[in-house]
């Protein structure tokens, strides 16, 4: 039979329900899991409003000296701004004063910490590849690169079951294209015939499988919050400077005087002189800095429209807009008692649907993409428990039918940064203002590639060029030469 229950009996979806919590940045994080649907009592409500405001007392934003001036301003404080604020700190000079702008410390809903946390080495891209490869050599390595004065981090929680990619007989060559391209740069993965699939996953329905790729190592997921906790402590640690505000504008240096009728500038060689941020009480400040990072997620390509005039123009560099918009995805938690057992991997459908188990008590993470022609509204993050019911719950149920009979436990959602050029990051210089660099755009690959895109930028920043993964394909000026960086979808 197959059965669908919608758990109302717990407010929040609790993974590890007898755990205790002495840190309540890691609680806080958890109720981020509720089910938007879920009832919320006056005393649930008070005690996530406890919690907060007990992050932000705890929170290191520096409130005492204000940084007016620095060297390098980081606009966007998640995984991304975090790795990039890192990096330049153990690598720069004693000296280098970098600020990190974040307009709430509590994370709440960054979508660095509400992603799922997987971690893959099976693209078709080099770049990506060797980008998720850094990713797990440091979160291998974090109990000593992430040590603040002697004491350990929070582990990541990292889970190594792999990554299983599906493909049915119209996707199977690319799938081994792809196969190819990823041993070639030491991923370590295999190819598997339907036979061995089911031979190993007996849960598994192949019938209309044609092969899949597992991976054997270096794959997996991990947890999204501890990583950007992490790599913001230790970057404060390093002398980087947090600052919770919110980027409102920004400033072009004076001597560049030919301008739009909206005063944004379309002479070349400009730069900015300062970014105008406005600070919880209301009051708007400036910042001053040599090189200002944008790591700002599904918010850069209108930041650029609005404050910058990228895109205004009707011709020339300043014409063509930063291709980056918000997606909203669906992030649904439920239980399965007869799903795969705990050494089940992150399952990648054909379909585009996806999941993987969520720590114990046969509970499971599920999510997948809709098509073009239904992409929800980003007004807000509600969830929408109907695509559940009618799109991802029966691509599941196929796929594994052990999940014909689940209990939906909670869910949430999140806004992916999407590339509509080609889905793939942009990172670098912006060509028009020398001082701009972007870091976003990532497309759902954000999360697992931060750390290596923080090197990246900490490279072009502080050497001029990039020393180890060259990300050169990954440059702004690929949409104004009309050259897209597509990864090859498996289907």
């Amino acid at each position: 039979s197959t059965t669908l229950h919608l758990s109302k009996e717990l407010p929040f979806f609790n993974p590890i329900l007898s755990k205790t919590y002495d840190d309540p940045l890691e609680y806080l994080q958890l109720q981020k899991q509720r089910s938007k649907d879920a009832p919320q009592s006056a005393g649930v409500h008070n005690r996530r409003n406890k919690l907060r405001n007990m992050l932000r007392r705890l929170s290191p934003m520096n409130k005492k000296i204000w940084q007016g001036h620095c060297d390098i301003v980081i606009v966007g404080g998640g995984a991304v701004g975090s790795a990039i604020a890192y990096h330049l700190k153990k690598n720069g000079t004693d000296g280098i004063n970098v600020v990190v702008v974040e307009k709430d410390p509590s994370y709440e809903n960054s979508s660095s910490v509400l992603s799922v946390g997987g971690i893959k080495q099976q693209f078709s891209l080099p770049e990506n590849i060797l980008l998720s490869m850094y990713g797990m050599q440091f979160m291998r390595d974090i109990p000593r690169l992430l040590v603040v004065d002697d004491e350990l981090p929070s582990t990541v929680n990292f889970q190594p079951h792999g990554s299983l990619t599906l493909a049915t007989e119209r996707g199977l060559q690319q799938l081994k294209e792809n196969l190819y391209v990823q041993q070639h740069f030491k991923a370590q993965v295999k190819y598997m015939e339907p036979s061995a699939l089911k031979a190993q996953f007996p849960w598994l329905n192949v019938d209309d499988i044609a092969g899949g790729v597992l991976g054997l190592e270096n794959e997996g997921w991990f947890d999204p919050w501890k990583l950007v906790l992490g790599l913001r402590q230790k970057a404060i640690s390093l002398g980087v400077h947090y600052v919770e505000a919110e980027m409102v504008g920004v400033e072009y240096k004076e001597t560049y005087t030919d301008t739009y009728s909206d005063g944004h500038p379309v002479s070349s060689d400009i730069k900015l002189n300062n970014i105008v941020v406005r600070m919880p009480e209301g009051e708007e400040r400036t910042i001053t800095a040599a090189a200002v990072v944008l790591a700002t997620g599904h918010s850069t390509g209108q930041i650029c429209y609005d404050m910058m005039g990228i895109g205004k123009a009707e011709e020339g560099i300043m014409a063509y807009p930063v291709p980056i918009e918000p997606r909203k995805r669906y992030v649904y938690c439920f239980h399965a008692p007869k799903g795969p057992g705990l050494a089940a991997p992150h399952v990648l459908d054909p379909s585009g649907a996806h999941f993987r188990r969520e720590g114990l008590g046969n509970m499971f993470l599920g999510s997948m993409s809709p098509h073009e022609d239904q992409e929800p509204s980003c007004d807000n993050l509600e969830v929408d428990h109907e695509y559940f019911r009618q799109h991802l719950w029966p691509v599941l149920a196929n796929r594994v039918p052990a999940f014909q009979d689940i209990t939906v436990q909670g869910s949430w959602a999140t806004l992916h940064e999407h590339n509509v050029f080609d889905e793939n990051g942009i990172i670098g210089a912006h060509p028009l203002i020398g001082n701009l660099l972007l870091a976003a755009g990532f497309s759902g690959h954000g999360i697992q590639h931060s750390l290596g895109v923080g090197r990246a930028v900490m490279e072009l920043l502080l050497r001029s060029e990039y020393k180890t993964i060259d990300l050169s394909r990954f440059h702004l000026e690929r949409i104004q030469l009309n050259e897209p960086v597509y990864e090859s979808v498996i289907l």
